[in-house]
């Protein structure tokens, strides 16, 4: 499907390549951003006795941490689904959606974390439910290219994928 798509729009091997390495930054960042939040996470200050109610939960408040979350999760998102279809190629390329899917849980586990308030899951819940929905729906139209490619094939009469080889 990649290298379809990468013929009809002519994009060069090193312009795919710059494009990863920038992806691969943007990932990262915004991954880490999830973990160091801005302002920071609230500290244990219970005694030995007592359990900390707020530690490790951001010390912005409901509203900014919304406006830093939703812009941040686009961008993870976003650079992760292009990233797949840049790396997705030949009939194994749906392997490289296996180590994504838990670099997406643990994004979304991390935030369910370090949110202010409990009452902000709907949103993360929701952002896990768009992940899922985009992450299945790439698989399908990956699957899709492949019997379509798989079918031409066939009715050509060659027995090999080498469209995409």
């Amino acid at each position: 499907m990649i290298i379809v798509t990468r013929a009809r729009l002519n994009i060069p091997s090193d312009t795919r390549n710059a494009f990863l390495v920038l992806a691969g930054l943007v990932i990262t960042a915004t991954y880490q951003a999830i973990f160091n939040p801005p302002g920071g996470v609230r500290q244990a200050e219970a005694g030995p006795t007592q359990v900390p109610s707020g530690a490790g939960r951001s010390v912005m408040d409901t509203n900014s941490f919304l406006w830093f979350y939703v812009p941040n999760t686009a961008a993870f998102l976003t650079t992760l689904f292009l990233t797949v279809l840049f790396l997705i190629i030949g009939p194994n390329g749906e392997l490289v959606l296996l180590p994504l899917l838990p670099l997406v849980i643990c994004y979304v586990m991390s935030t369910l974390v370090i949110t202010p308030t409990a009452t902000f899951t709907y949103y993360i819940w929701l952002t896990l439910v768009i992940a899922v929905a985009s992450g299945c729906w790439l698989f399908g139209a990956h699957l899709y290219w492949l019997l379509k490619i798989w079918k031409v094939n066939r009715s050509s009469g060659e027995l090999t994928l080498s469209v995409l080889s």
